[in-house]
């Protein structure tokens, strides 16, 4: 593995003073662009990965983070398990705009993909951060794991 780049190191400085760090991913006409976090393995929670098929990538940015300060301050009531477990299936209304998101949380082969694939300076971050889990949350304007992944078989 080559040695981490200043802007990597500079995300690990903020997901270990804030939980998480975002790596927003460009598309292109055969992938979605996306957003992932890392850090979230440090409380034993999941990381997201966002498939992003839409105009509205800065409420959803914010949405993500909202989520992701109200995990972390759930662990301090409950265990990272059990938030965990009781996101998975969730959907959520968010408005401005009005948008229903689901959860799905992966299971470890399709969180090895999804990092592999997707979430690939994971493998730079798991080092001190920890090994991640990811969910991803989907919506009618963000492809769900299993459209991403029938696409990539296509």
């Amino acid at each position: 593995m080559s040695a981490p780049t200043t802007y990597e190191i500079q995300k690990l400085e903020e997901a270990k003073a804030n939980g998480y760090s975002f790596f927003l991913v460009k598309g292109d006409e055969n992938e979605p662009a996306f957003v992932y976090s890392v850090g979230m393995a440090q409380k034993n929670l999941p990381d997201v990965l966002m498939f992003l098929d839409s105009e509205y990538v800065k409420p959803q940015l914010g949405m993500l983070t909202n989520f992701l300060n109200t995990m972390l301050e759930g662990v301090e009531r409950f265990e990272p398990e059990a938030l965990t477990k009781g996101i998975n299936g969730m959907t959520k209304t968010v408005t401005d705009p009005e948008i229903d998101y689901t959860w799905e949380v992966l299971t470890p082969s399709e969180t090895d993909k999804a990092v592999h694939d997707y979430m690939c300076r994971c493998h730079f971050f798991r080092r001190v951060l920890g090994d991640p889990q990811a969910v991803v949350i989907s919506s009618d304007y963000n492809p769900s794991w299993s459209a991403v992944t029938a696409l990539a078989t296509a």
